[in-house]
């Protein structure tokens, strides 16, 4: 299988918000390096080992076609976004898992990214009963087993309570 050296395996190229933090950029960097040319990357390949410092705020959620429709499914959520999101939602169809007023554009947002084979950036504050909102960004990347027809997102988040952690104030 051959691997794509430098271009990307988006429509487009690489849009300005892979670079708002590092580890978006490290996700796409890695994916570009995975894909097979001229195709979009599949799970199969990506090896957790070589991204391990990511592996705590990834998500992968499964697309799913029902009849014309899409439902997407979390199929793994990392440690830290499950502490971020206070529960699992490892399982839950995403419009059964978001009790706030986002849940509806977060579906159409990844709808949009798998209908566009593009990469999809939210900066969000979500509301979860007994605790003060949770700030995040992530970004999604459309995944295609077969290089063309995406049937997995794998998201990358950064919370903002992480960084409040790092410097003390968490």
């Amino acid at each position: 299988m051959k691997v794509a050296e430098s271009s990307p395996p988006w429509p487009q190229s690489a849009p300005d918000f892979i670079d708002c933090h590092p580890r978006f950029r490290q996700l796409n960097d890695y994916l570009v390096s995975r894909a097979p040319e001229g195709s979009l990357p599949g799970r199969q390949h990506i090896d957790p080992t070589d991204i391990p410092g990511l592996l705590s705020v990834i998500t992968f959620v499964d697309v799913e076609r029902e009849g014309g429709a899409l439902r997407l499914r979390f199929r793994l959520v990392g440690t830290t976004c499950t502490e971020g999101m206070g529960r699992d939602l490892t399982g839950e169809y995403i419009d059964e898992s978001h009790v706030t007023q986002c849940g509806d554009a977060i579906a159409a947002q990844m709808t949009e990214i798998v209908e566009h084979r593009q990469p999809g950036f939210g900066d969000l504050s979500v509301s979860l009963a007994g605790r003060e909102h949770v700030g995040y960004q992530r970004v999604y990347f459309p995944l295609a087993r077969n290089g063309k027809d995406v049937d997995m997102l794998i998201g990358v988040h950064a919370f903002h309570f992480e960084t409040s952690r790092r410097r003390g104030l968490f």
